[in-house]
């Protein structure tokens, strides 16, 4: 991490040796790709807006040649497309306690200009290097034929147990946890278009991530609960816990890959943007087998 960066929650759990760890994990140089395009976005967030600054401006050079330059603007919302969650994205409003959002922080916590003071995406590593475990919910809940999870279905701790299970794979501190139920597959199926209702993870697992040391748990839904949301795991997990979570991750390849050459684990690297108090980044995260 950068020097003067204070990191918060479930992401103090990587440490050096978790990240030597991770590196050993290298053995193929597959490096696979879990960005959706940011074309790809929510549609309660605004699209991205590409809009050009330079187009073709000409620069003289000393030997008389000239400099041809393009550049460009891009505004996009944070958590529109593939994205890590902020610790100060989300809180709770509860009478007769004054904390909002995690570590006990209140309400002035994001009212200094309208960004997060302490909990903004500077609360996560400047470059979160690890392990990464993919948890092919599909296959393991018995739905590889369809290619997706049904919108009612929920993994449990029972779930989540049985796909570790047969996947022959540990979760180990310092772990981010992607969990596929083939949304993409589904997003292709509709034409694009994001339905109402998603698959997603029980509340109840929040101790089995607690007694592994889990990093961060990452989906490929528009929720990492099942949708529409209740809220219950971004408030025990995100609020409460401090998990590092993140959304709309691009996972089928990574599942399809780690199924192919039968290891589920391999090195994570993720970079959210160098900007003070955004409650969310572009995950910017890739895979390496």
């Amino acid at each position: 991490m950068s020097a003067g960066r204070e990191v918060a929650g479930t992401m103090t759990t990587i440490d050096p040796a978790a990240v030597r760890a991770a590196a050993s994990l290298v053995r193929d140089g597959i490096v696979v790709p879990l960005n959706l395009p940011l074309t790809v976005h929510l549609p309660k967030r605004p699209a991205p807006v590409h809009q050009m600054l330079e187009h073709q401006s000409l620069r003289p050079m000393p030997d008389g040649r000239f400099a041809v330059v393009n550049d460009d603007r891009l505004t996009l919302s944070m958590q529109g497309s593939t994205h890590w969650d902020a610790l100060g994205h989300f809180g709770v409003l509860e009478t007769g306690r004054p904390d909002v959002y995690f570590g006990g922080r209140e309400l002035t916590e994001t009212s200094g200009g309208g960004q997060a003071a302490t909990l903004g995406i500077g609360a996560l590593p400047a470059a979160i290097v690890t392990r990464g475990v993919v948890l092919d919910l599909v296959a393991s809940m018995g739905f590889a034929d369809r290619g997706w999870l049904p919108p009612d279905a929920r993994a449990g701790v029972g779930e989540v147990r049985r796909c570790l299970e047969e996947q022959d794979v540990e979760l180990r501190r310092g772990d981010v946890v992607a969990l596929y139920t083939g949304f993409e597959n589904r997003l292709e199926s509709s034409g694009g278009v994001f339905p109402d209702a998603a698959a997603g993870l029980d509340v109840g697992t929040r101790h089995l991530w607690a007694e592994h040391g889990t990093a961060g748990l990452v989906c490929d839904t528009h929720g990492l609960e099942p949708v529409p949301a209740d809220f219950a795991v971004h408030a025990a997990f995100l609020k409460e816990d401090g998990m590092a979570l993140g959304e709309m991750w691009a996972l089928r390849e990574l599942a399809a890959t780690a199924r192919r050459l039968g290891r589920f684990e391999f090195l994570l690297t993720s970079v959210p943007l160098a900007m003070p108090g955004l409650y969310g980044s572009p995950a910017n995260a890739v895979a390496v087998f």
